[in-house]
């Protein structure tokens, strides 16, 4: 495949993720693989219809698939997936199966659909090195989801005026992910040492990482096993690193209350028997890489 350019419109990943249907007993989700088709026959056209130039309606597919990266046979799926998700319409002569042209959606059409802002794109380039759109696409999920994190807790910071008190505690910082690492600094922290001010540091979600729960929860997936295998597939092509991370302590006999609700707040705590301490087992830590 030549090196290319895609557009695909910000926050329809996430929006497309829990679009799965069941085949062959199994659920799955072909939304990512359609939009990756899309994408790639919008780079062919500006006006969003697909000339059939060929004397072959076999000939062109092949043309198409070339552009997708897929095999004919597989074009042939995904010309019917498209139809299916109402992202084009093929146009016929009349009283002939010969097609003339295939009509793409437009963005703003698209856009209307998902319930997301129209004209904002992410701008990916695609090389004979690079990972599948798909994959990509997936990739983008998550990192929708942190900068939803993000925002939700600039917002209650704000909201609860604790951005002067924080600025007291913690010192200036750049951004709010800045922000976000002090504060888990300090959750670490009073963790291990059972601070007093272990239940005001904990009370500020300050993790724009999920769990395989949560995450599974996002993708529709049945089974959380799901999550640690998209993580794996990810991770193998190089679109985002996976840290682990757990904080041993000696001194917590509890889990934290929230300062705010009086609520106790769920740690994934674990008694470790052998140690004599416990451990609190955060989600892991998902850095993308591109």
């Amino acid at each position: 495949m030549p090196i290319t350019t895609v557009k695909i419109l910000k926050n329809l990943p996430l929006a497309i993720a829990s679009t799965r249907a069941i085949v062959c007993k199994y659920k799955t989700s072909r939304a990512f693989k359609v939009f990756e088709t899309f994408a790639y026959l919008k780079t062919i056209t500006t006006s969003g219809k697909i000339h059939n130039q060929f004397e072959h309606y076999d000939d062109f597919v092949s043309y198409m698939a070339n552009i997708c990266g897929v095999s004919r046979n597989t074009m042939y799926t995904r010309i019917q997936w498209l139809k299916d998700f109402n992202l084009i319409t093929i146009q016929s002569k009349t009283n002939s199966d010969y097609v003339k042209s295939i009509t793409l959606e437009s963005w703003d059409t698209i856009a209307l659909t998902y319930g997301i802002k129209p004209n904002q794109f992410y701008e990916i380039t695609i090389n004979e090195t690079s990972s599948k759109l798909e994959y990509i696409l997936r990739t983008y999920v998550i990192a929708e989801i942190q900068s939803r994190l993000s925002y939700k807790f600039s917002q209650f910071v704000s909201n609860n005026h604790l951005i002067v008190r924080l600025e007291q505690l913690l010192g200036k910082w750049a951004t709010i992910q800045e922000l976000a690492e002090k504060i888990m600094l300090m959750q670490r922290s009073s963790f291990k040492t059972w601070s007093d001010s272990y239940d005001f540091w904990h009370s500020l979600r300050a993790d724009f990482n999920c769990n395989i729960y949560t995450l599974a929860r996002y993708f529709h997936f049945d089974d959380h096993r799901s999550s640690c295998y998209l993580k794996k597939v990810l991770t193998k092509h190089n679109l985002i690193q996976v840290q682990a991370r757990k904080t041993e302590s000696r001194k917590a006999t509890r889990k934290p209350k929230s300062i705010f609700s009086g609520n106790t707040i769920n740690l994934n705590l674990i008694w470790d028997e052998v140690k004599k301490i416990r451990v609190w087992q955060q989600p892991d830590k998902i850095i993308i890489t591109f």
